[in-house]
C-alpha cells in the first residue's frame, strides 16, 4: 500500500465502521501549523514498505504530500496529491482527516528526529477512560463483539487535555506509519 493511501484506508474503515475500537472527535480543534514551520519537512520521505512521499509547502502555505505509482491498467505511472490538515495544540502537532465535516479522525504527529515522522493512532481505551471520569467531553458508543468508539467533544477542555505534555501516553505505543527522510546519493 503506498503512503498516501495508508491513510486514506484508515479514513475509509473509519466511514463504513469496521469491528475494532476507534476515538473520533466532533470538528478539527488547534491552529493551522503555519508555513514557516512546515518548512523543515519539505523533502523526499521513504516509508516502511519503501514507498517514497514528497512533501511541499504550497503557495497558500499549505503542506501538500504527493507520490507516484505504476498503473497496471493504464500502462503509465499515476500522481496522486493531498494537503493533510496539520494543526498545533500547545507544542503538540496532531494530523485531522475526515470523510464528513463533523467527525474526524485524528493521529498524534512526532518528530524523534529531523529525519524521522512517527504518527499514532489514538488509544481508544485510555480515551474511553477519559470519557468515563470526565476528562474529556465525549459518548461512548458500543459495537459489535464488544468493540467501541470514542466520539470526543470539540471544546477548550479538549484542546486543553490535548495540548498538556502528559497527553503522549493517550496515543498508542507503537507508530501507525514511519516515514523516514530518502537520502539520495549525489
Amino acid at each position: 500500500m503506498n503512503t498516501l493511501r495508508s491513510f486514506t484506508f484508515l479514513v475509509i474503515l473509519f466511514a463504513v465502521g469496521c469491528d475494532f475500537n476507534w476515538v473520533t472527535v466532533s470538528a478539527r480543534i488547534g491552529s493551522k501549523v503555519e508555513a514557516s514551520k512546515l518548512k523543515d519537512v519539505v523533502g523526499r520521505w521513504c516509508d516502511q514498505e519503501n514507498g517514497i512521499m514528497e512533501l511541499r509547502v504550497s503557495r497558500k502555505g499549505e503542506l501538500v504530500a504527493g507520490n507516484m505509482s505504476w498503473d497496471e491498467q493504464s500502462d503509465k505511472f499515476a500522481s496522486e496529491s493531498v494537503a493533510p490538515d496539520i494543526r498545533e495544540l500547545g507544542g503538540n502537532v496532531f494530523l485531522f482527516a475526515a470523510e464528513e465535516e463533523q467527525k474526524a479522525i485524528f493521529l498524534l504527529i512526532l518528530r524523534p528526529d529531523v529525519d524521522k515522522i512517527e504518527l499514532y493512532l489514538p488509544e481508544p481505551a485510555m480515551f474511553r477512560d477519559a470519557v468515563e471520569i470526565g476528562a474529556v467531553a465525549g459518548e461512548i458508543v458500543p459495537k459489535r463483539n464488544e468493540h467501541f468508539c470514542v466520539n470526543l467533544t470539540a471544546d477548550a477542555k479538549l484542546e486543553s487535555f490535548l495540548s498538556a505534555k502528559d497527553s503522549r501516553k493517550y496515543f498508542q505505543k507503537e507508530p501507525l506509519l514511519v516515514y523516514d527522510r530518502a537520502k539520495l546519493q549525489k
